[in-house]
């Protein structure tokens, strides 16, 4: 007779439970990040007065008689759907727009996942959120087993790079747009003027020449030579090329090259053969090199003055010179290599960079995100942070835009997903679930007084 309280019981339990979530919910509604949470409830098993039967052949089939035994909470589970963007202006506040989380470290060296990307850089220029935590960065444009380098912006560079860019950079740093570099050493070149026959005009050029100083040594060869008595041949620096112009005399040069010769300049300007006006070299472009050492008390070490996150996550840092060092993919697309930006905006790749630093990995550069099969089986672990876990699934990291995963966007945040309306009407239906059950509650008691009455 009593088993209508016990009934009642749970549907009160299972109410304010679900009040507790609503209130939960409703309290972080301006939580960054936060992600709301609904209950739903199942039955508890019934207790069974008879089984149901099937037909025969004399008697219809009957079905079971059961009596429910109330109601439990049958999950918890929360919403991962994205909140609106709030827009904050400051470069280290991000958000994912998209799937995916921030990974970051804790204390203890643990990975913790977060969608609250209001970070900030501490005094070592360690990315880390409002518990100090580290974000973690990674050298992987994709991975299964995730990076255990945390962002941290270098703040001060020691930088070497020629002393000026274009024509006035040696050669040895000067090459095609998709070739090998100069090499230093002496090449030939036949002159051959029709009257007295071709003659060798030899060439030494050394690493800090550059492409004006071979002009200039090219001419005078030439000119030297009895085939070109008028000097009428002239060489020039035009832009990103070298040219020979023959229009003015009779005599050609040839550009044969010589078995003696130990500079690779003709195949990388592209000479051959003969021509009846003139020869334009190949496009060339600088391809200096840049040496990122420790800083030191020399004047070739510069500070960090800002810096700026792309939509990848790869950070980018100016530095007081002007130049920028960040990260990009390398040519086979799966490893992010160092990439320098020199003053003067001439980009220099990761082979071209020499990095005696005892520290710097690119992985400092570039935010990391993780994602989950199940992101409703990670654990809360408070902050706006949660914990890897076997319900959730083996994590998978990428960068942004890799891997399925989103978009970091920079100076804006990702509010609450809370649905203010919608809480509002759970928790008046909450409200009167439990009146009702109280309602039955109180019922159920007076049935058993008068039961208990009846022997008086």
């Amino acid at each position: 007779m009593s088993q209508g309280l016990f009934t009642a019981s749970s549907g009160i339990a299972a109410n304010q439970a679900k009040m507790d979530v609503i209130a939960d919910n409703i309290a972080n509604i301006g939580t960054v990040g936060f992600k709301s949470s609904q209950v739903n409830f199942e039955t508890v098993f019934s207790r069974q007065l008879s089984a149901g039967s099937p037909p025969t052949g004399d008697v219809g089939g009957i079905n079971p008689k059961e009596i429910g035994l109330g109601v439990m909470v049958g999950e918890i589970g929360r919403n991962f759907s994205n909140g609106s963007i709030q827009t904050t202006g400051r470069t280290s506040d991000l958000n994912i727009q998209g799937e995916g989380f921030f990974t970051v470290m804790n204390y203890a060296g643990e990975t913790l996942l977060t969608r609250a990307g209001n970070f900030s850089t501490d005094a070592d220029g360690n990315l880390v959120n409002s518990q100090g935590c580290k974000v973690v960065g990674t050298s992987s444009v994709t991975s299964s087993t995730g990076g255990t380098t945390t962002v941290q912006i270098p703040t001060k560079l020691n930088l070497t790079t020629p002393d000026a860019l274009g024509t006035t950079v040696g050669v040895g740093n000067v090459g095609q747009l998709d070739g090998s570099t100069i090499t230093a050493g002496t090449f030939t070149v036949a002159v051959d003027g029709g009257v007295v026959g071709a003659e060798d005009a030899t060439v030494t050029i050394d690493d800090d020449d550059t492409l004006t100083d071979i002009a200039t040594k090219l001419q005078v060869a030439i000119r030297a030579t009895a085939e070109d008595a008028d000097d009428d041949i002239t060489v020039s620096v035009v832009g990103n090329n070298i040219v020979i112009d023959t229009s003015g005399d009779s005599e050609t040069v040839t550009f044969t090259g010589d078995s003696a010769d130990t500079s690779n300049f003709l195949s990388v300007m592209g000479f051959t053969g003969a021509a009846a006006t003139g020869y334009t070299s190949a496009e060339l472009k600088d391809q200096s090199m840049v040496t990122i050492a420790d800083s030191d008390t020399t004047s070739d070490t510069y500070s960090v003055t800002s810096y700026s996150i792309s939509n990848d996550g790869a950070v980018e840092v100016t530095y007081s010179n002007g130049g920028k060092l960040t990260v990009v993919s390398d040519a086979g697309g799966t490893i992010r290599e160092l990439k320098y930006t020199s003053p003067s905006s001439r980009e220099i790749s990761s082979l071209n960079i020499t990095n005696s630093h005892t520290s710097l990995d690119p992985a400092q550069l570039q935010i990391q995100l993780a994602t989950v099969v199940n992101p409703k089986g990670l654990s809360s672990e408070g902050g706006n942070l949660f914990s890897l876990n076997a319900a959730a699934g083996d994590p998978t990291y990428a960068i942004g835009r890799a891997g399925g995963l989103g978009v970091i966007n920079s100076g804006s945040l990702e509010a609450s997903n809370v649905d203010l309306p919608s809480e509002f009407s759970n928790m008046i239906l909450a409200q009167r679930g439990v009146e009702a059950n109280s309602r039955t509650f109180s019922v159920q008691n007076e049935v058993l007084r008068t039961i208990v009455n009846l022997g008086r």
